[in-house]
């Protein structure tokens, strides 16, 4: 049940984003008089650590190993905020390139500390569902850099292409992701059932 909780907040949580958005709030003007969306990162900042969160859970990791891969993700978006206002090349690319350094980080604790801790319980069926949902977060966080790069970085899109890339990857990442975690409530071991033996005189 506590994984249907934390990814209906995921989820309400970017629909709340995105309403924002649409009624024209949460934006600012950077470098170029380019629009740009900070709710977005806000939005990130929350959804991304619960995503962790979820994983932590899923894998049955220690909670300070769960809060630090929570403390490099809200590092790695606040980054890519200051990168997107920033008006110094150099110092844009800089937090560019430090929100990189620990998206790394993020990446290493979901594969090797995650995913170990899991491998030791010794579940199958847990193995595979979380196999699928950190490929899943992977692949989709790892692509949120390039519409960086090509919107607020180079400039080679413009802000409505830039929307529509980003909504994609929220979509995957978030709604994608709640379908596939949820379906852990089959997978979660319990203490077997007592069965009630009666003895017949």
């Amino acid at each position: 049940q506590k994984h249907y909780y934390l990814n209906a907040f995921i989820c309400g949580i970017s629909v709340f984003s995105y309403f924002a958005m649409f009624s024209g709030m949460g934006w600012e003007t950077v470098e170029g008089c380019r629009q740009y969306f900070y709710i977005r990162h806000l939005e990130w900042a929350l959804t991304c650590s619960l995503i962790l969160f979820s994983l932590g859970i899923l894998a049955e990791q220690d909670v300070a190993t769960i809060f630090a891969s929570m403390g490099f993700s809200v590092g790695m978006i606040y980054s890519g905020y200051l990168a997107a206002i920033g008006l110094v090349p150099l110092a844009k690319w800089l937090w560019f390139f430090f929100g990189l350094v620990l998206f790394v980080m993020v990446v290493y604790i979901i594969l090797r500390e995650f995913r170990q801790t899991l491998l030791d319980k010794e579940n199958p069926d847990k193995q595979q569902l979380f196999d699928k949902a950190a490929l899943l977060t992977i692949v989709t966080w790892s692509l949120y850099p390039l519409v960086w790069i090509l919107g607020p970085g180079i400039g080679a899109v413009g802000v409505s292409v830039e929307a529509i890339l980003y909504c994609f990857l929220d979509v995957t990442s978030k709604a994608v992701f709640s379908f596939v975690v949820v379906n852990v409530s089959p997978y979660e071991s319990a203490e077997p059932a007592y069965t009630v033996e009666k003895e017949y005189v």
